[in-house]
């Protein structure tokens, strides 16, 4: 009767699988792996201004409490004409 021995036990889960794929990237590679965050978060802070800004001036006629129709009245009264 063969006895089986007991091996070290080998987990294969998905963070065993990470960092062995870690393990076996180059220098170069790992590097921009560990910058890509970075960037991602430097892009966000870039366009977040920009992107509210634009989401801000649909909004325009709320902010400033003018319709187009009041602004249209508003420019005739004060005789400027308008097209």
């Amino acid at each position: 009767m063969a006895v089986e021995q007991a091996g070290p036990e080998v987990s294969d889960g998905i963070l065993t699988r990470i960092a062995t794929r870690t393990e076996n990237l180059s220098e170069q590679a790992y590097a921009y792996l560990l910058l890509v965050p970075a960037f991602l978060v430097l892009l966000l802070f870039a366009f977040w201004p920009l992107a509210s800004a634009i989401r801000m001036s649909f909004f325009a006629d709320v902010i400033t409490g003018m319709s187009r129709s009041a602004s249209r009245l508003a420019a005739v009264s004060s005789g400027v004409t308008t097209a």
